[in-house]
């Protein structure tokens, strides 16, 4: 399946029982961030004790001592195929892989997005509507509020890229006042 990636940051509870995550695109910052927080629902959630891998050749299906299953954070799509995903989603563990946007890389895409044991998350530079979205989100889950002028202003000046935003929004987090 396919899902939109700030939907997915906004709402962690979408984070199902998915096998496979497939984070693809060319933001790295919001790459990053969405597999922290698949990573951390898992471990919260599960217990899923966290492995971190180059690449799927490296994959060893071991049980663990101290927990049923793994969540893998695979760092490259090397060795990837349609054949090897069939059986990655028949394991206990979840995937989560990382790739920036290559020609290389679509025809798995276009597999991942059909199949309903995985999700694929598409992440690019924000535009307006989007950054609208995660500053009105990030406001409310801090108990803050904006006079409408700076909120706009905020709107048309922080950067579009999701890492970037998250780290100016967090400083005025840090402010002593819940109204500005």
């Amino acid at each position: 399946m396919k899902t939109n990636s700030v939907d997915f940051l906004l709402n962690p509870k979408k984070i199902g029982d998915q096998r496979i995550y497939f984070l693809s695109g060319n933001e790295i910052s919001m790459i990053q961030g969405l597999k922290e927080g698949i990573v951390k629902s898992f471990v919260e959630k599960k217990n899923n004790e966290v492995l971190r891998i180059q690449n799927i050749t490296l994959y060893k299906n071991e049980k663990s001592l101290f927990s049923n299953n793994k969540i893998v954070c695979v760092e490259e799509i090397k060795g990837l195929t349609e054949k090897i995903i069939s059986e990655l989603i028949l394991k206990d563990d979840v995937f989560v892989f990382e790739s920036m946007n290559s020609p290389s890389n679509k025809k798995i895409k276009s597999f991942l997005a059909s199949n309903k044991n995985s999700l694929l998350i598409e992440c690019y530079e924000l535009d307006k509507n989007s950054k609208i979205k995660i500053i009105k989100a990030f406001l409310n889950d801090h108990n803050k509020s904006l006079d409408e002028n700076i909120f706009w202003y905020l709107v048309d000046v922080l950067d579009n890229k999701y890492g970037y935003l998250i780290r100016e929004l967090e400083k005025i987090n840090n402010l002593n006042n819940d109204t500005l």
